[in-house]
């Protein structure tokens, strides 16, 4: 039987779909905006993703005190931060992927940094609530209307107009920002990685317990600070870049 929850997690994964399959000419133009270079990586490199982006790095790049902060990680990822009442710092490498050759690596490169327009979103957000009428899980309609509510609640969760992903000068083979967490996805050669960062004002209690209010909040908050975000995943990302290229082939 599915639940709210499975159908969420499905919605989660569409969305995510239509954000790949949208816009591909303007992907294809910004591809090789950087000198392409197509280093190789065995898989299993880094073996620690905290080793390529250490804490005492991300300390002196941020001027945040290394022992207040917290995180850790894996091979595929590794996560700081520091919350204090009225600041917000972290730093991230995650998704790390090395693919069997590089063409793979670009084919899905691409599919990760294709845009997406609203009418994409939201037409891929009524496709769904069609498929939860048809659903017969859901038996009775609060059921059904909570989930088309949920879904309205996650699509929202994009940027206005759309998901974009914009390049970013002189970071590996290609390396392009999103507009909605400022988070760069990175491809140098056969693998890929995202960067993100920030460090500044935290966003202020919200007052108000509807949750529309609170994700327009969260929208208008996270537009407020994007460029703070961008600034310091760019940062970061050209301190990090050429510590994992040093351990291609």
């Amino acid at each position: 039987m599915k639940t709210i929850k499975d159908l969420c997690l499905l919605l989660i994964a569409t969305l995510a779909l239509a954000c790949g399959e949208g816009a591909a000419t303007e992907g294809a133009q910004s591809r090789g905006s950087s000198p392409a270079v197509n280093r190789t990586y065995t898989k299993g490199v880094p073996a620690e993703a905290c080793d390529v982006i250490p804490l005492e790095l991300v300390a002196r790049l941020f001027e945040v005190p290394a022992e207040e902060i917290e995180g850790g990680g894996g091979r595929s990822s590794c996560r700081y931060h520091r919350d204090t009442d009225d600041h917000s710092f972290y730093a991230t490498l995650t998704s790390i992927r090395v693919f069997d050759d590089v063409e793979k690596a670009k084919r899905r490169y691409d599919d990760f940094t294709r845009n997406a327009t609203q009418e994409d979103i939201d037409a891929q957000k009524e496709e769904f609530d069609r498929e939860i009428d048809k659903e017969e899980d859901l038996e009775t309609g609060t059921e059904k209307e909570t989930a088309k509510t949920l879904t309205g609640l996650f699509a929202a969760m994009t940027p206005e107009g759309g998901l974009r992903h914009e390049p970013v000068e002189g970071l590996a083979d290609e390396a392009k920002i999103d507009n909605d967490s400022a988070t760069i996805r990175i491809r140098s050669g056969n693998m890929i990685f995202y960067i993100a960062a920030y460090n500044g004002p935290r966003q202020p209690l919200t007052g108000t317990a509807n949750m529309k209010e609170i994700m327009a909040e969260a929208r208008a908050w996270d537009a407020k600070v994007l460029p703070d975000r961008a600034r310091a995943a760019i940062q970061l990302a050209r301190e990090i870049v050429p510590r994992i290229e040093a351990l291609s082939n």
